[in-house]
Parts: structure tokens; C-alpha cells; sequence
């Protein structure tokens, strides 16, 4: 189940998904858009999708239905501790970075390498105009 991110963004109205794009902020890629927000200023083509790390929530196995409209599937770059949490640096076709607690990441036993899927609920994709 490889579905796109949140396929509102997709110039296309639903085939497709981000493109490889610039800087961080758990993911941040850059990306065309038809009309998807009355918050964006009129006439925004590009947009940067931003998804806080903290709302990434990672799945290692077979993908499953889940409420979550984002199934991002990616590889395990990085796994390391930042604070109580452990940050996990994965390759989605464009970084983007998940933050879990300890005994989670060590439970699934993440290692880079590891195939895992992103799962992201469509309220914590944001969308800043380019």
C-alpha cells in the first residue's frame, strides 16, 4: 500500500507525491500544487510540505491499513539518541526524520538499512508557499 502524500498536493489530484527537494524540518520537500488551501496566498504553484518529526510514525514490516493517509516507504539511514528520544534519519526519495521513544526504537530493532514504512495523518502535513 504505497499511497501518495496526501493526494490534494499532487498537481494531478492524486498520482504522484512529493519531489526530491531541499532542507528539514522532520521533511521538507518541495513540491507543485493546484488549489489546496484557502490559507495559501493566491497563485502558490510551489509549496514546501513540512511534516514535524514527531508526527512520523514508523511501521518496519508489511504496510497495513491504518487512518494514516501518508504510507511513506523509506530506508533506515540513522538511528541515534537526541535527549529521552531516539531520532531516526530515514530516505523517503527526501530525508525526513521520525522521533521515537527509546524502548519503541528498540523494540523494533532499527538499524540502518532497515526498510521501514512512514506513516503521516494528513492534519500534520503543512504547507508554506515557495
Amino acid at each position: 500500500m504505497n499511497r501518495p502524500l496526501t493526494p490534494s498536493l499532487s498537481p494531478n489530484g492524486g498520482e504522484g507525491g512529493v519531489s526530491p527537494g531541499g532542507g528539514e524540518i522532520g521533511a521538507m520537500a518541495s513540491t507543485h500544487v493546484q488549489s489546496w488551501s484557502s490559507k495559501l496566498p493566491a497563485n502558490t504553484r510551489e509549496v514546501y510540505v513540512c511534516i514535524r518529526a514527531e508526527n512520523v510514525v514508523l511501521l518496519k514490516g508489511e504496510d497495513s491499513v491504518t487512518s494514516a493517509r501518508n504510507h511513506l516507504p523509506g530506508v533506515v539511514r540513522s538511528v541515534g539518541q537526541d535527549g529521552p528520544l531516539m531520532r531516526v534519519e530515514l530516505d523517503c526519495g527526501f530525508p525526513l526524520t521520525a522521533l521515537l521513544t527509546k524502548q519503541s526504537a528498540e523494540e523494533m530493532k532499527l538499524s540502518p538499512g532497515d526498510r521501514v514504512i512512514a506513516q503521516v495523518k494528513a492534519q500534520h502535513v503543512h504547507l508554506i508557499a515557495r
